[in-house]
């Protein structure tokens, strides 16, 4: 049907063969090169990025760097990459029980990824299967699309919430599980354990937004667009309950900023529950390519000259390699894309 399947055939192998074609057809049509022109493959594309700077001790510095993990026109601007975990610390037995106590939680996978799945063990009251089934049906007629499903398991509550897999530089991508899992248990009376703090924080500060707007750091820059948010991992590391957080910064907020502003609400629910929530955070530079310059320019009229469309730059969330190197853009490969799942 003229579709090939198989991992990474859109990121990035199909753009690799067809730019190694495109150098082929060039070299056999015996064209007179003024520059090297060189076709870099990279292993680690999607985790270290390690080779690159392996690759940039060795060799001279590229004048031009045309990256093909973008969009089409031209991907000049990049966000910020960032990660935020954040870490539940054992609590001293606390006087306050809940109605219900978070007992464990789990999912996501990596993150870029917006995870579609979520689940959490909870102990409640006598009956608590249906009275929680009957709480979980409420939050779900008023926070569409969420999707619960509750089983009783060695007399807890198994739940788990269903979402849609995305990539986290695009929210819309996808419908986050572990959003819906924390906002509504956070709604709950919950027993401040180390679970129930992480979960009340993670409920109350990201739960279904995406902007960082209730963690004090939702910003927007005119060419970069808004900040998001995306809480990816729930897991236990270490032996206490941690959460992962991968934010797309844009210029004009500081890693400084976003640290003072998640730390204020870190140092406040502690406050309420002599709790030892704690965050450790890195959040890399954005790269930003200038329109106005020659290299940028001459993209655009290509574009132009070969589609009849006119070219105007573009600035994502997701991180190519192409920021690795000055005046480093993506020329293509994709346009009008479709659910990109990452």
């Amino acid at each position: 049907d003229g579709k090939i399947i198989g991992r990474g055939t859109q990121d990035d192998k199909g753009a690799v063969v067809m730019t190694y074609y495109v150098l082929k057809a060039l070299k056999d049509t015996g064209w007179e090169f003024n520059h090297t022109l060189k076709l870099i493959i990279s292993n680690g594309e999607e985790s270290s990025w390690e080779e690159i700077s392996y690759y940039q001790e060795r060799a001279p510095e590229h004048e031009y760097t045309i990256g093909i993990d973008g969009e089409y026109p031209v991907t000049h601007a990049q966000k910020g990459y960032g990660l935020l975990t954040l870490t539940s610390g054992e609590i001293s037995m606390s006087k306050k029980k809940g109605e219900w106590t978070v007992l464990s939680m789990s999912g996501g996978f990596g993150g870029s990824i917006i995870p579609e799945k979520g689940e959490a063990i909870v102990a409640g009251v006598t009956n608590s299967l249906n009275r929680l089934t009957e709480l979980a049906r409420a939050w779900e007629s008023e926070n569409p699309p969420a999707r619960f499903t509750l089983t009783s398991e060695k007399g807890n509550v198994k739940l788990i919430a269903h979402g849609a897999s995305g990539h986290s530089a695009s929210p819309e991508s996808g419908h986050n599980a572990l959003g819906d899992l924390t906002a509504f248990l956070a709604s709950l009376d919950l027993t401040p354990n180390s679970w129930g703090v992480l979960t009340m924080h993670l409920g109350r500060y990201i739960g279904t937004e995406t902007d960082g707007a209730s963690w004090g750091i939702a910003h927007t820059d005119s060419v970069m667009g808004s900040m998001t948010t995306n809480l990816a991992i729930i897991s236990v590391e270490d032996g206490n309950p941690t959460a992962l957080v991968n934010i797309r910064a844009p210029r004009g907020i500081t890693a400084e900023q976003v640290e003072a502003a998640v730390n204020k609400r870190i140092d406040k629910i502690n406050k309420e529950f002599s709790s030892a929530l704690s965050l450790s955070m890195t959040l890399g530079p954005y790269h930003f390519v200038p329109t106005d310059g020659k290299f940028v320019k001459t993209l655009l009229e290509v574009w132009e000259e070969v589609t009849g469309e006119p070219g105007k730059p573009i600035a994502i969330g997701g991180g190519t390699q192409a920021r690795l190197f000055p005046n480093g853009v993506d020329f293509g490969l994709s346009t009008d894309e479709k659910h990109y799942r990452g």
